[in-house]
């Protein structure tokens, strides 16, 4: 600054010739060199090229280019990376499959329809509600209902790992089967199939057994006990289950419990099957009531510790506040 001659009676400031000049070629017009209009003109994304929602573009050199790997708008990179909407305006929705998996030519409707369902159920709250039941409505009355099991095995696993919209899943559930009552074969059959959450497996079968895959799937959905325990309860109280199902239920639970609490380091499944027995008698107690001194026995017959070095005191009050319940 002390090039910079400040008069204190003039209006005008004094530069030095060298930043005078820096400051003119801003002024300057200049014509943008063709190698960047070409560089420009290939981020565009031709019209006729957009065939979905998922468009091909190798605009960056270093990972698109000659020979490199190019990004797709619309769907994250496989290995990190990040998303970006393409300029310009968007694909025409009328080209784009009417269901998901847009970029297979080889998966069914069916395939099509379960990855709509899911995204829409993913997006599932009290705020969606209404939107969502009116378009599953929608899909079940154009009579596509080859989807229906996967459908109904999808809300209740989703109520089970979700115990925070598990009373949404089943006002929902509850709804869509006063308006469409071939729903109720689907819900006793998939009801009836995760019933087998409750039980432990006895012995691991072979990684190479038919059987191993079912063992997976069963091992993976018991992580969610109590979240199916209580989502069974709330769909009782909606009247969609009976009270033989839900006596059912509390029988399963209970053997468990006893078979648990007289082994060894079972500590852990004792109190999950008290919690989940709990979660299920606290949501469907109105409905239990002309069961409820056989199911107040079975409990009390629970909380006996003698013989019974995993029941701990955490499972055992658990078991008292159900016999309060009842």
């Amino acid at each position: 600054m002390t090039d910079l001659n400040v008069s204190r009676g003039m209006s005008s400031i004094m530069l030095p010739p060298a930043l005078a000049e820096a400051l003119g070629f801003m002024q300057r017009l200049l014509a943008c060199p063709d190698e960047v209009k070409a560089r420009i003109a290939s981020l565009r994304v031709p019209a006729e090229e957009v065939t979905g929602t998922r468009v091909s573009t190798n605009w960056r050199p270093s990972c698109g280019g000659a020979g490199g790997p190019s990004r797709t708008w619309g769907h994250a990179p496989s290995r990190g990376g990040y998303q970006s909407r393409p300029p310009g305006r968007r694909p025409d929705r009328a080209l784009a499959p009417r269901f998901g998996n847009k970029s297979r030519t080889d998966v069914t409707t069916e395939e099509r329809m379960m990855d709509r369902i899911r995204d829409k159920m993913n997006k599932f709250s009290a705020i969606t509600y209404d939107a969502t039941k009116s378009w599953l409505s929608q899909l079940l009355d154009s009579g596509e209902v080859e989807f229906l099991t996967e459908f109904i095995a999808l809300v209740f696993e989703k109520a089970a790992s979700e115990p925070t919209f598990c009373a949404l899943y089943a006002r929902l559930i509850t709804e869509l089967r006063s308006g469409f009552p071939h729903l109720d074969s689907e819900v006793q059959r998939i009801f009836g199939e995760f019933m087998d959450i409750f039980v432990e497996a006895a012995v691991e079968p072979t990684a190479d057994s038919v059987e191993y895959k079912i063992f997976v799937a069963l091992r993976e959905r018991r992580r969610y006990r109590r979240g199916y325990a209580a989502f069974v309860g709330e769909v009782a109280r909606l009247k969609a289950l009976t009270v033989d199902d839900v006596t059912r239920t509390c029988d399963v639970i209970l053997d468990g419990l006893l078979l648990a609490k007289v082994g060894e380091d079972k500590q852990m499944l004792c109190e999950e099957y008290a919690d989940c027995l709990t979660a299920l008698i606290k949501s469907s107690a109105s409905l239990l009531k002309p069961v409820a001194v056989e199911l107040k026995a079975k409990v009390t017959k629970a909380m006996d510790r003698t013989g019974a070095p995993s029941l701990t005191n955490k499972a055992r009050f658990a078991l008292m506040d159900i016999g309060d319940l009842l």
